[in-house]
């Protein structure tokens, strides 16, 4: 289900979901923060999205994976947990999440589901355990809880980083390729930039892997809407995006 662009900033297209859970849909992933764009959605988006499922008798399967990856300040608001806003929006929800994104831990293969009804609880009991053949690892459970329980410091300057990264792209796509289309992300550590005005291919990550060598997530991969678009990764060194950053000024000034 595409985002909708306000001009203002990405939301929730609650009238496209509706029609969706209308023509047989039953549930919808919410990735909060959203991946790609960077939204961390409101309380109030969240319940109008609660709203909506609630209606259709729907379900939510909330993939905040990326929830701890919003830098602090005042200005900037927390990823809420969807459950959390409402005794309804638990009873038809569960989240899934993992240390994996936000303590860089995705080689230890653990994730965890956290249910909030006895219902809920026998399904999957009955019907997701069996499927379950290799379990988690040992290891990657405690590395969760010690990244959970103790890295919070870690995490802090981490986000910090990647947020003085997320505002330093900016500045230079602003001054050097005024023609991207940038917004900086609230949450996760990802950027997605639009190409459109450049004429690139409607892949252009595949372009700049060609001319730029440099390597973006494709924007078509992420579904319809996604032609003209890349998505780049904030969480690197500063001097190896930088180095992206020019080789793709140069690539496209070269043109």
């Amino acid at each position: 289900m595409p985002i909708i662009d306000s001009g203002f900033g990405w939301t929730l297209d609650l009238d496209g979901i509706s029609d969706a859970f209308a023509k047989g849909a039953e549930s919808i992933i919410l990735c909060q923060p959203y991946n790609p764009l960077g939204r961390v959605f409101t309380i109030d988006e969240l319940r109008g999205l609660a709203e909506v499922v609630d209606r259709h008798h729907g379900f939510v399967v909330s993939d905040e994976i990326h929830g701890p990856l919003v830098p602090a300040g005042e200005s900037r608001k927390a990823s809420v947990p969807y459950a959390s806003i409402s005794e309804l929006a638990s009873s038809h929800s569960v989240l899934v999440s993992s240390a994996s994104k936000s303590f860089n831990l995705p080689g230890l293969m653990t994730a965890f589901v956290t249910l909030f009804t006895d219902e809920q609880a026998k399904v999957w009991d009955e019907k997701v355990h069996p499927l379950d053949a290799e379990g988690v690892t040992t290891i990657g459970m405690a590395a969760n809880k010690a990244a959970f329980d103790s890295g919070q410091e870690w995490l802090n300057a981490a986000n910090c980083y990647i947020h003085d990264n997320a505002v330093w792209l900016s500045q230079v796509l602003a001054d050097q390729l005024p023609g991207v289309s940038y917004r900086i992300p609230e949450g996760t550590y990802l950027g997605w930039l639009d190409f459109s005005a450049y004429e690139l291919p409607t892949s252009p990550g595949e372009w700049l892997l060609r001319h730029a060598r440099i390597r973006l997530n494709d924007g078509p991969t992420f579904g319809p809407g996604g032609e003209g678009h890349a998505r780049i990764n904030l969480a690197t060194p500063r001097y190896l995006l930088e180095e992206a950053v020019d080789r793709m000024v140069s690539a496209i000034n070269a043109r």
